[in-house]
């Protein structure tokens, strides 16, 4: 074992398998719970393995559900990927990392409270052990490049979570979705969390959410809904003025509701403008009746001779910026704090 000469590090015990220490720091601070490092004889992965037939998948799946029940986090190996061979130069030769360095901290202390974290990493075949004292920030950043160990903590969380409060998930309708990762890392996540991949839209509370810009064809439950709406009012002999008000606190209501969340594309801002139209001047089967006024004066303020409506690009971009003022501001919500810790 090596540490800082400025920490302390005190005996509490010894087996013929394990050394049990207590780490205290230079600021104070004391780093409970065991740290495995060596040989484990097996893989987390297949991409822990080259040459030579493929690693079971029941060991590895029973090797990461140990490491799960005992709370183990497993550091990232650094520099060359393999720790293990065997005949080097032949049509035979096998490499796996089978060495690896693994910490669990106590149950019950939150691992995000902690302003220190050990990090071990793989030197010319040798174990270095480095304390390092960082921040929330920090920690957050090094979550990000690690999912396989910001995944065993979702889950730890999650179980702490129903331990305290008796609900359980239902698994068979929970989906996790990645991006940007290779599949062997979403087959380790998808076997941590024990959940399905789910797959882009998901529908959550009747919105489509994808990690992308939204598409047309996401957008189809807007115009579905004013269609919908306006084949209930056909029936009725409504005035100009009704119908004037039935566009402005409906049909725009249900356009500025979607403005709100996401930037629309522009050909379903100019289908949303096209069923306004035609409700308001009126249309027989697919042909639009005469309309006097241009829609953009049709869109000015009442003191300018329009109706005042809310022109669909303009208001979209005026929509999304009050969340850029939001985080410029840094006002008191619990997401702006999650994206200012993130990402600024």
């Amino acid at each position: 074992m090596l540490w800082k000469e400025s920490d302390e590090v005190s005996l509490a015990g010894f087996s013929n398998n394990n050394i049990d220490v207590n780490v205290k720091m230079e600021r104070g601070a004391t780093v409970e719970g065991p740290c495995i490092m060596g040989d484990v004889n097996n893989v987390c992965s297949l991409d822990d393995k080259r040459g030579g037939h493929k690693y079971p998948q029941a060991l590895i799946q029973g090797f990461n559900n140990a490491l799960i029940n005992g709370g183990l986090h497993d550091f990232n190996l650094e520099g060359y990927p393999f720790t293990w061979e065997r005949g080097r130069g032949s049509d035979h030769w096998v490499e796996m990392c089978i060495d690896r360095a693994m910490s669990a901290k106590k149950r019950g202390i939150s691992w995000m409270a902690w302003d220190h974290l050990a990090k071990s990493k793989f030197e010319g075949g040798l174990v270095r052990a480095e304390v390092v004292a960082i921040g929330v920030k920090e920690a957050l950043s090094w979550l990000k490049n690690n999912p396989i160990v910001h995944a065993k903590l979702v889950k730890e969380a999650f179980l702490l979570f129903s331990d305290a409060t008796s609900l359980i998930a239902n698994k068979a309708k929970s989906t996790v979705y990645f991006g940007g990762i290779s599949t062997t890392c979403k087959q380790r996540l998808t076997n941590i969390l024990q959940m399905e991949e789910g797959s882009f839209p998901l529908k959550y509370l009747g919105v489509n959410l994808r990690p992308t810009e939204w598409r047309a064809a996401d957008c189809g439950i807007i115009i579905d809904k004013m269609h919908k709406y306006m084949h209930t009012w056909a029936s009725r002999n409504l005035s100009f003025t009704g119908r004037a008000q039935l566009v402005h606190s409906v049909l725009l209501g249900v356009r500025n509701y979607w403005m709100s969340l996401f930037v629309l594309p522009q050909k379903i801002m100019g289908a949303i403008d096209k069923c306004c139209r035609d409700f308001l001047w009126g249309s027989n089967g697919n042909r639009s009746k005469m309309h006097i006024p241009s829609w953009e004066k049709v869109c000015l303020p009442k003191n300018s001779g329009g109706l005042g409506f809310k022109e669909g690009k303009k208001w979209n971009i005026s929509l999304m910026a009050k969340y850029i003022w939001a985080i410029s501001s840094k006002q008191e919500n619990l997401w702006v704090r999650w994206i200012d810790a993130i990402y600024l």
